[in-house]
């Protein structure tokens, strides 16, 4: 039986090789060198643009890749009850 190009066929195999043209960095995986700058620059309370700078990745891709790894990209929380004290003694 002989192999028959169909247009499906063309789309998907045109989709196949676009996907590695268009989407270089999607490819690319963090080294562990990477997830530790990540850490220490959420630490110091780096904003993600400015983490996405350091690391050169996008945005999306420095909180997806927090998200997969359990850091938290938000800020140090306001202790709510040194804002109560404050208040019942003003």
């Amino acid at each position: 039986m002989a192999y028959v190009r169909t247009p499906f066929r063309t789309m998907v195999l045109l989709a196949m090789t676009r996907r590695s043209t268009f989407l270089p960095s999607a490819a690319a995986s963090w080294s562990k060198d990477e997830l530790q700058q990540l850490r220490t620059l959420v630490q110091t309370g780096a904003s993600i643009d400015v983490i996405a700078k350091t690391l050169k990745r996008t945005a999306s891709a420095v909180r997806n890749k927090a998200g997969m790894h359990g850091i938290s990209l938000a800020g140090p929380r306001p202790d709510v009850r040194s804002f109560a004290t404050e208040a019942a003694s003003a």
